[in-house]
Formats: C-alpha cells, sequence, structure tokens
C-alpha cells in the first residue's frame, strides 16, 4: 500500500516542482489525483495497516487480489469515464472544470465504495474511518478561495 502511495505522488511532485520553476501554476488535474490518492489509498493504507487479517502467504495470494482488483478497477475505470464524458457533452453543457470535478468525484467515491467491500465487516474504527474519508472528501470538494494556488 505504501509503494503504491509514493508512486501516485512522486510524479505529482515533480510536476509541481517544475512548474514553480517556470513560473506556471499547477494544472488543477495534479492535484485532484492526489486528492484520490490520498482518500482512497495512502489513508485508509496507513490506518487499515495495523488490522489483523489473514496472512497473504496463504496460497492463491495472487489470485484473490487479481480476481477482486481488476473488475473493480475496470468498473471504477468505466464509471469515470462516463461521468467525464456525460458531462462534458453537450447534453449538460458543463465546462471542463466541472467535467474534471464530477470525473474526481466519481473515482473517489468508487474508490470509497471498493475501500468499503474489502474491509466488510466493518469494526467500529472502520466506520468512523470510512466516514471520516466521505466527510474529507466533502469537505475537499467545497470551493474556498485557497484552492487556486
Amino acid at each position: 500500500r505504501r509503494g503504491l502511495t509514493i508512486a501516485n505522488s512522486a510524479p505529482d511532485q515533480h510536476r509541481i516542482s517544475q512548474a514553480g520553476q517556470v513560473n506556471r501554476k499547477p494544472h488543477r488535474c495534479h492535484r485532484d489525483r492526489f486528492l484520490i490518492a490520498a482518500i482512497t489509498i495512502g489513508i485508509p493504507g496507513f490506518f487499515l495497516s495495523f488490522r489483523p487479517d489473514e496472512p497473504a502467504s496463504k496460497p492463491g495470494y495472487l489470485r484473490r487480489v487479481l480476481h477482486f482488483a481488476v473488475p473493480a478497477g475496470t468498473v471504477a475505470a468505466a464509471a469515470t469515464y462516463a461521468s467525464y464524458w456525460l458531462t462534458s457533452s453537450p447534453i449538460a453543457d458543463a465546462t471542463i472544470e466541472e467535467a474534471r470535478t464530477a470525473a474526481t468525484l466519481t473515482l473517489s467515491l468508487a474508490g470509497l465504495f471498493i475501500l468499503h467491500r474489502l474491509i466488510t465487516p466493518i469494526r467500529r474504527n472502520e466506520g468512523f474511518l470510512i466516514v471520516g474519508l466521505i466527510a474529507a472528501l466533502g469537505i475537499a470538494m467545497v470551493p474556498s478561495p485557497w484552492a487556486d494556488f
């Protein structure tokens, strides 16, 4: 889990540092990727690493992971592309920023749903974690004067 979080944030950090060198603002899309990675991978990965669970060394680990990850990732990607396509189409008449926000929200909610499916049955602390992540996503989606940096 830690390696995936580092892999997602390293390109973002590089792009942000490059944008600072040429005196440009980083593209909003990079912030969206960071938000999705933090809320659906990084923060839950840290807290769930303390969860006592079955050992990964049981036979069939790779098959079990792929059996869940491939369909879940395919559905999340399809939902994200569909939400972006629908909101950027002439039917919705939305701006590109609104389409990106819809895609970010869709992928984040899909990631939280996948997280919920992974940790079922949910213990009390894990329920608080999911509620807190949904609240953090809601707060992050509220426009603020600090959003443009």
